[in-house]
């Protein structure tokens, strides 16, 4: 394996406000408790637009750092600029060098502007930026190459007092700047001859470029000049990707690594990268799960790993050597996760919920890191937010006959969600349906027996307990429940005319089918049971009912248990 490979990671904490539409630094710290709390007072200020604490984890040698959303919240009416982290056109420092279009913002860019070049030929930004080959392709498509100039001049742009004639200057300065770097392209590929690359000489090739051109950019630009050639005639991204790991050997630096990792995550930034990893269409959970794969370093190759070196991939991803590929697979799941298409469109709204939690679980299991990550937790919460529309949730409740499965229902979908906010909208539906009146009368009654009416009556408090509706709003109705299960059980149960072994019989049933809250049906059950123990003649009368000593111990065993259960531990007989 490569050696002199230690990456120095280093972690910073930044607290960012939204003004004037993009958000702005404004505050660094070596510690996230301090800006957290720095936030939360910012919080307290009127009239601010938006805030958020974001982690930059910065590797050393990579020229990259990471960002990662600990907290946002941003203004009502306000737009935020970048809900994913997602390379947007606009608000980008010019190109007017060579170096400019080096930078990984102008290659996004690059990447947007010119799809229709790019994703047919499987190339990259830096592949197309670095040969005369391809530069010369992209030429014979003039109008393609004007048109994307002029929306990245007016991108450029955008907010300057006179749009129309700032577009046109910026246009022409960037055509100007484009024939000039190309130029110079050219021009270096006819006085700088590069070494051929080949699998397993990677390092004698870098060394020759770095002893020609010592200087840091320079050796940079003509090695991925190299690089690019070297990867010419690959028939897909995942040969692509197995020719660049095929170049890892013994004695390659930081530097070097660099280099790769920078065209390895353009590679897996190119959308139908991972279908063609994976070898056919993906659904939306599908394409999840590959990039968790990816990004753990645990991704394997259908079929036993028909490209050779793509194994190795897994092994430099849990080196962190190659940190831009794994934030761009964080950054592609992210945009996955914002999606709006159904895990299970066929299904209903609880089964598409399920999936999505089924979802945060198995990130949590096979990928630790990205499912304790604070950014991916929001965005499943929010992406369960975007399902649980009202006409959903109307649409579920809509055939069921009683107030009591409504309530049922919204209970479950109530645990079933994350988020506090969603869990706030389904209790005001919740709370419409408490009325005690209404649901006592389809509750209590009817051709239910007292078993079944007790049953009932206390499933329907558990539901509304687990519901965490506020207590104003739960407990009047609660306490008609309660009492509604103390009437059954003295009247309905005790109060008739028959034996107490009987009744207490029948009363055991009821304990072994529910689990009574508190309340005065708890306490009834408690006191009765605890009198009937205690009575001697109620133990004779207790034991005839059983024809061995064996079966007479369980039976008082039954009796124990239901103490137990309602909270007395009453007396062995």
């Amino acid at each position: 394996m490569p050696d002199r490979t230690s990456v120095e990671v280093s972690v910073e904490y930044e607290m960012h406000m939204l003004q004037d539409g993009a958000w702005q630094p404004a505050v660094e710290s070596p510690s996230a408790a301090t800006l957290l709390k720095a936030a939360e007072k910012v919080l307290a200020l009127r009239g601010l637009d938006g805030v958020r604490v974001v982690r930059a984890t910065r590797f050393g040698g990579f020229d990259h750092s990471d960002r990662t959303i600990l907290l946002k919240w941003v203004a009502p009416g306000r737009t935020d600029p970048d809900p994913a982290g997602l390379p947007t056109l606009g608000a980008r420092t010019p190109c007017r060098t060579r170096q400019d279009f080096q930078r990984e913002q102008t290659r996004d860019d690059i990447r947007v502007l010119l799809a229709r070049f790019l994703e047919p030929r499987r190339m990259t930004p830096l592949e197309l930026i670095h040969s005369v080959r391809h530069t010369t392709e992209l030429a014979s498509g003039k109008s393609m190459v004007e048109g994307a100039i002029q929306r990245a001049a007016m991108a450029q742009v955008q907010g300057a007092k006179d749009a129309s004639k700032a577009s046109k200057a910026r246009y022409i300065e960037l055509i100007d700047t484009v024939h000039k770097v190309i130029e110079a392209l050219h021009a270096d590929d006819r006085k700088h001859s590069i070494p051929q690359i080949e699998a397993g000489k990677f390092l004698a090739v870098v060394w020759e470029i770095e002893s020609r051109f010592p200087d840091a950019e320079d050796f940079s630009y003509h090695c991925l000049r190299a690089l690019t050639r070297y990867l010419m005639g690959a028939g897909s991204w995942g040969e692509k990707l197995s020719r660049l790991v095929l170049l890892v050997q013994p004695g390659l630096e930081i530097r070097h690594y660099r280099l790769l990792d920078m065209l390895a995550a353009e590679i897996l930034d190119a959308p139908p990268s991972l279908r063609e990893l994976r070898g056919g269409r993906l659904r939306p959970d599908q394409t999840v799960i590959l990039l968790a794969e990816l990004h753990a370093g645990t991704f394997a190759y259908p079929d036993g790993g028909a490209l050779i070196g793509l194994a190795q991939l897994n092994t430099l991803m849990k080196a962190n050597l190659l940190p831009r590929c794994r934030t761009v697979l964080r950054r592609r799941l992210l945009a996955e996760l914002s999606g709006r298409s159904a895990l299970r469109p066929d299904e209903g709204l609880f089964q598409e919920i399920e999936a999505v939690g089924a979802l945060g679980r198995w990130l949590s299991e096979v990928n630790p890191g990205l499912g304790a990550d604070e950014e991916i937790r929001a965005t499943l919460e929010q992406r369960i937010g975007a399902v649980l529309t009202e006409a959903r949730v109307a649409t579920e409740l809509e055939g069921l006959r009683t107030r009591s499965e409504r309530i049922d229902r919204l209970s479950r979908l109530i645990r079933m969600v994350p988020g506090e906010r969603d869990k706030t909208r389904l209790r005001r539906h919740l709370a419409a349906l408490m009325e005690p009146e209404p649901l006592l009368r389809e509750t209590v009654g009817g051709r239910r027996s007292v078993v079944e009416t007790v049953e009932a009556l206390v499933d329907l408090q558990s539901s509304i307990r687990l519901a965490g509706l506020a207590d104003d709003a739960a407990a009047p109705v609660l306490e008609e429940l309660d009492g509604a299960v103390f009437e059954a059980l003295r009247n309905g149960v005790m109060g008739v005319k028959k034996p107490l072994a009987e009744r207490i019989a029948v009363l055991l049933k009821v304990c072994g089918q529910v689990s009574f809250p508190e309340g005065r049906a708890r306490t009834f059950v408690a006191e009765t049971l605890e009198r009937a123990m205690k009575s001697p003649d109620f133990q004779t009368t207790w034991a005839k009912r059983f024809g061995s000593e064996a079966e007479r111990k369980q039976g008082m065993a039954k009796l124990q248990s239901a103490l137990w259960s309602v909270g007395f531990p009453g007396a062995a007989a």
